[in-house]
């Protein structure tokens, strides 16, 4: 049997004695990389992310939340705190490994939020950087628009850099050279998970001088696409104030599975084929909404699926939207790969249309904002709603708690829940004044036009970064796979 004599030290730089810390391709990295510093030595401080459990049963929730509630000897303080941790749970104020994005953070809509909580060290802050753990580890650097929210304990933080050389070190982090260091099997177990021990032992080069230039730029840059996140939260701020306003004394405050509501009267007429509460309360809601507080059918403010005089050849296409394209900034993600092996649509996308999820455990809305090179085709799981005018101002309103709660309640199926597209018929929505409605469509088309001018100017600046980093990373037997990115 081959065997190698292993320094202790070397030992003492991983978290398990797993054959693979040491004879695996890592050498490759390690072996030209003994005249780098590593984070330990730079003093970049590496923290682990927050511990805590969703589950209301767990013993972390009963110690920190519902035991602090229900005791008479708990301080103000304590049950202040217990409120805030409660709070951030439920409304799912942390960041998670999905929103851990190559040299980006994709901050979806209620992380926007202010923070309920910020004395944890695994609250962020700016300059931080931000790694995904587990799986395929990439990492991302915090802005000062970013909310400091905590990270779940699948993100981990490297605090204590100076700007220039996190953005540096983020950089390198999502290059294959650093995440073959990192993503190694743990101990016991075949996923992938980067030790606090293992970022600290971790070498990086030098960051070379012409990069600071090109950082400096880059964060300017990722700042005001952090900024225009904010503007569009402060955009969706002032739609659901708007309608909290309007709705004022309807029904809709009494939702579905108020505690309070132990039965109630259903009217005869609002009883249909589906023979639920729910449908029940929305067909109730329709009529209110409709007769008092002049509301209006979706079909009388847009189609619903326009049927289109061209069809397009589904083997002609680059590919089709489905669901998980929509991103949280009411835009849609251009897939990586073509996919024909999905039901469409026989319709046509046009500039300004607004595609709506019918899966309503995950709300999704998204304005096309602009002339569309191709014709893509649209997933059978999505809708096509069609605005009469200021299309941008109605898919503000599509995605609020009004439209949400209505499709909840005319949904099928249980584990995955789907509404027919012919039930959106029966959505009620408030028609919105014609100016308001025009400044609305116009904010959110202009946020919509410079995040995607920011996005391509990064674009351009990482391919210069990686041409700088890769002068004094030399390629030896670590190349790029075509689905791996750069940055």
């Amino acid at each position: 049997m081959d065997s190698i004599y292993i320094k202790k030290e070397n030992i003492d730089k991983f978290d398990s004695w797993l054959p693979e810390n040491y004879l695996c391709k890592r050498d490759e990295v390690t072996n030209f990389t003994n005249s780098w510093t590593t984070l330990k030595e730079i003093n970049a401080t590496v923290l682990d992310g927050w511990r805590f459990s969703e589950n209301m049963k767990s013993d972390w929730y009963k110690k920190h939340i519902t035991n602090i509630q229900r005791t008479s000897k708990a301080t103000s303080n304590e049950i202040d705190l217990a409120e805030r941790y409660e709070q951030t749970i439920k409304q799912s104020l942390f960041y998670r490994m999905r929103h851990i994005e190559p040299m980006k953070l994709n901050v979806e809509s209620h992380l926007m939020r202010p923070p309920s909580i910020d004395h944890l060290t695994s609250c962020v802050k700016k300059g931080d950087v931000l790694i995904r753990r587990i799986g395929s580890i990439c990492a991302s650097i915090v802005s000062n628009y970013h909310r400091q929210h905590p990270v779940d304990a699948n993100v981990a933080i490297i605090r204590g850099l100076e700007l220039n050389q996190a953005i540096w070190l983020s950089f390198c982090l999502n290059q294959l050279w650093y995440r073959r260091y990192l993503e190694q099997i743990g101990a016991g177990t075949t996923m992938i998970r980067a030790g606090v021990k293992q970022l600290e032992q971790m070498p990086i080069a030098e960051m070379p001088t012409g990069f600071v230039a090109l950082a400096k730029i880059y964060y300017k840059k990722y700042s005001a696409l952090a900024y225009s996140q904010e503007r569009l939260y402060n955009l969706r701020l002032s739609v659901n104030n708007w309608l909290t306003q309007k709705l004022s004394g309807s029904n809709f405050y009494t939702k579905i599975g108020t505690p309070d509501i132990k039965s109630t009267y259903i009217q005869s007429r609002h009883i249909n084929d589906q023979l639920t509460y729910a449908a029940s309360w929305q067909a109730s809601l329709s009529e209110e909404l409709i007769s008092d507080y002049n509301c209006q059918k979706l079909t009388k403010l847009a189609l619903i699926n326009p049927k289109s005089k061209y069809v397009s050849d589904p083997l002609q296409q680059t590919h089709v939207v489905k669901i998980s394209d929509i991103n949280s900034q009411l835009s849609v993600n251009k897939p990586e790969q073509n996919d024909f092996g999905w039901r469409t649509l026989k319709s046509t996308l046009m500039p300004f249309d607004v595609l709506i999820s019918t899966f309503v455990q995950e709300p999704r809305v998204a304005i096309i904002a602009q002339e569309l090179k191709t014709l893509p085709l649209v997933s059978e799981q999505l809708a096509i709603l069609r605005f009469h005018h200021a299309p941008g101002a109605y898919a503000l309103l599509m995605e609020t708690e009004l439209i949400i709660e209505q499709m909840r309640a005319l949904a099928h199926g249980t584990t995955q829940r789907f509404i027919q597209h012919k039930m959106l018929e029966q959505i009620v929505i408030p028609e919105i004044e014609q100016s308001l409605a025009y400044s609305w469509h116009q904010q959110l088309l202009e946020l919509q036009q410079e995040k995607e001018m920011l996005e391509q100017e990064i674009s351009l600046l990482l391919e210069q970064m990686y041409s700088i980093y890769r002068t004094i990373h030399p390629e030896q037997n670590i190349t790029r796979t075509s689905n791996e990115p750069t940055h």
